[in-house]
């Protein structure tokens, strides 16, 4: 069974934003992805180009987290995201197409 995925917005805006603080980092060059877990335990979140694989983090059960994936992973182009929910069987979104920049959405559905 695949997670969902969106594309919540490739290009936010053409202009960068002003930086109003020296220590704030642009956020318009990251490449970021929201993981909403709506199960009742938490997974752990992985992304995996051909060159490996490297978690991202955990996102707890009934909450949402945003990582962002660092500029190998973004350059390479395809990732396949997958989650392990705590004492469940893996997902996987299949392999997506990424650019450097984009915003991704990954929802992790309930167990049914």
């Amino acid at each position: 069974m695949f997670i969902m995925t969106a594309l919540l917005a490739t290009q936010l805006a053409v202009a960068k934003p002003p930086k109003h603080h020296a220590s704030v980092p642009d956020s318009s060059d990251m490449t970021l992805v929201e993981v909403q877990n709506d199960r009742n335990v938490p997974v752990v979140v992985y992304a995996q180009d051909g060159w490996g694989e490297t978690k991202l983090g955990v996102v707890d059960a009934d909450s949402t987290v945003t990582f962002r994936l660092t500029d190998p992973f973004a350059l390479e182009g395809h990732i396949d995201f997958f989650v392990h929910p705590k004492g469940q069987l893996d997902e996987e979104t299949g392999t997506i197409e990424v650019h450097r920049g984009e915003r991704l959405g990954i929802l992790v559905p309930p167990n049914k």
